[in-house]
């Protein structure tokens, strides 16, 4: 999992790079939107490629995440690409001064958000598939652990331990 983030957090600050590059040479930091979408979609996609859970969930993230943020990707460059740079970002350029180190790091900063935010993405691809039936006895172990509140009770009522 903390190879998962860590590719992705690389990947996404050498993106960001490149976007705030494109924002000094275009004078428009609204590009930062439209990366940031489209990493989440690849995020999300990549998550589900490298996940170890069942197939079901692994699509699952592939095309929610996928088609979201393709599909907030391209809309938010329609924006971007044909309209002047929204006022929040005129109003930090101005506050900033304009000042590329600045508009550098908050770039950066949205990798980290990328990064962070695709947690629930690992979560939902990791899991462990289950690869035996549940014990006999009722213990609760990772592999079989039920929601079922009556089974709990009577597995920890015969357990003498819980892992």
């Amino acid at each position: 999992m903390t190879a998962t983030v860590l590719t992705i957090f690389v990947f996404c600050a050498v993106a960001m790079t490149g976007a705030w590059l494109l924002a000094l040479k275009i004078r428009n930091i609204g590009i930062v939107d439209v990366v940031w979408a489209g990493l989440m979609a690849l995020a999300g996609i990549y998550c589900a490629a490298v996940g170890t859970g069942s197939d079901l969930a692994r699509l699952s993230v592939a095309l929610m995440a996928g088609l979201w943020g393709f599909r907030l990707f391209f809309s938010l460059y329609q924006r971007v690409s044909h309209e002047p740079e929204d006022g929040r970002y005129q109003a930090l350029r101005a506050t900033w001064n304009g000042s590329p180190a600045k508009l550098f790091v908050f770039f950066q900063g949205q990798a980290v958000i990328v990064a962070l935010f695709s947690l629930p993405f690992i979560a939902a691809v990791c899991g462990r598939r289950r690869t035996e039936a549940p014990s006999a006895r009722g213990r609760i172990t990772r592999m079989n652990l039920s929601s079922d509140p009556r089974v709990i009770a009577r597995a920890l009522a015969t357990s003498r331990t819980v892992v």
